[in-house]
């Protein structure tokens, strides 16, 4: 078996009779053009991605399944696909593009690949992650279970590979349960919590303020890794995904809030080695590590770069003029409503922010609205009817872009990934009820 590194979460997993790649992003300009790939990646040689025998999509967010990468696969390849309602779309998306095999897969249970070779999916285990203590209420139903990881096990050499993705292991009971006791010989996993705004686009804090808070929640992080590592007893780790280079306003920041040697793939697996002693591998682009049937393990490269092959960025249309003027105070009431109605949909506990508003602050504009979640009102906001006893969840966002998320055109989670909005939390505290139900404010 061989697994070649691509890029953030993708990789090419092969053997006799198999060839799967997974959580494709290789090519495209991500989330409204601010996340871009390793400059290599861009140069991939896309002769690679030929004759896939199986795709599998971790979850739903577009570094799993960059639609600029999935164009040049072959479209008879079977996608695998964790078997949650909410990722119906990823399959409706795809054929689309012409692709016409699909498998749902549940948790818990090996698929067959191969005669030897099955993977099996490990449900969510970041359900609450590093704001776990400054968690409000919680709801005992999230509305979504987002990432997931993929086991491999190979029975004819007796060894199994866990590919993480995004799926950051702070549930090690879940872990634990999923692997049944499976002799686990490469641990793929996540090495930063970067793909997140907070704390960079929370501006209430200064920037010293934000990387401190940044450093202690990526060593919380790293201790849940640890942990993970104590327990399932990994034979080599290997850093992948939450790899991205940052584009647009927030990106020079981005660097000063957030520690080179938990941005850096190599610098984090220099740490894990040296400083925790481990059997951590650093790959990069093209880089392949195999496993024979005895427990050598076999590094090489294999960059196939076409150094002259110019990757050519999907440009965007031009921007139209909208007169909101008129219009965004109605439109927010009525995504509103629909918030209210989707959350009661999906088990989200409405009354568990109600002691909290939204304040919208338009960046192009004068206007400003409150979003009353206490009496599910939106109204002009004025120093008049300003509530000092709410708690308050303050959005700096420009016209354009509050119009984009109200009518469904971009996804106010695609625009937090991307790092592209500005916040304020007083006080700051994380409830995780009113974060899922924003996903839901639109019409």
């Amino acid at each position: 078996m061989k697994l070649q590194y691509i890029n953030n979460a993708c990789t090419l997993i092969q053997g006799k009779g198999y060839k799967l790649l997974f959580d494709p992003w290789i090519y495209g300009h991500l989330y409204n053009g601010k996340w871009r790939p390793e400059k290599l990646a861009k140069n991939y040689d896309k002769k690679n991605l030929k004759n896939l025998t199986h795709l599998f999509i971790s979850h739903l967010h577009q570094d799993h399944w960059d639609l600029d990468t999935l164009k040049v696969i072959n479209k008879n390849v079977l996608v695998l696909i964790p078997d949650f309602p909410f990722n119906r779309i990823i399959e409706t998306t795809l054929r689309k593009y012409e692709f016409r095999s699909f498998k749902y897969l549940k948790t818990g249970t090996f698929f067959g690949i191969t005669d030897n070779i099955f993977v099996k999916v490990i449900p969510q285990l970041n359900d609450f992650g590093n704001e776990l203590s400054k968690y409000d209420l919680q709801s005992t139903n999230p509305y979504v279970s987002f990432d997931t990881s993929l086991l491999i096990r190979d029975t004819k050499n007796n060894n199994c590979h866990l590919l993480l993705g995004d799926n950051t292991p702070y549930n090690t009971d879940q872990l634990t349960k999923s692997l049944e006791g499976l002799p686990i010989k490469s641990l793929w996993f996540p090495f930063n919590g970067f793909a997140d705004d907070y704390p960079l686009c929370y501006d209430n804090f200064s920037i010293k303020e934000k990387q401190s808070i940044s450093k202690k929640m990526c060593l919380a992080r790293e201790a849940s890794l640890l942990k993970a590592i104590e327990v399932i007893d990994p034979m080599y780790v290997v850093p992948h995904s939450s790899d991205f280079l940052l584009s647009g306003k927030r990106a020079n920041e981005f660097k000063l809030v957030h520690g080179k040697k938990f941005r850096s793939r190599y610098l984090y697996s220099k740490r894990l080695k040296f400083f925790f002693n481990l059997s951590s591998i650093y790959l990069g682009v093209g880089d392949e590590i195999s496993f024979p049937p005895n427990n050598a393990i076999k590094l090489s490269k294999k960059l196939n770069i076409q150094p002259k092959q110019a990757f050519k960025d999907s440009k965007r249309g031009p921007r139209r003029k909208i007169n909101l003027h008129f219009n965004i105070l109605v439109d927010l009431q009525k995504a509103l409503d629909q918030m209210k109605v989707r959350c009661e949909k999906y088990n989200i506990e409405f009354c568990s922010f109600e002691d909290w508003d939204l304040e919208i602050n338009l960046t192009d504009l004068p206007e400003k609205y409150v979003v009353s979640f206490s009496d599910s009102t939106v109204t002009f906001l004025s120093n008049k009817n300003k509530n000092k006893n709410k708690k308050i969840l303050s959005l700096n966002i420009s016209s354009f872009l509050l119009f984009q998320i109200l009518n469904r055109e971009i996804h106010l989670n695609n625009l937090i990934i991307g790092n592209e909005l500005s916040w304020n939390r007083d006080p700051n505290i994380y409830n995780q009820n009113l974060y899922n139900a924003l996903n839901f404010l639109h019409k």
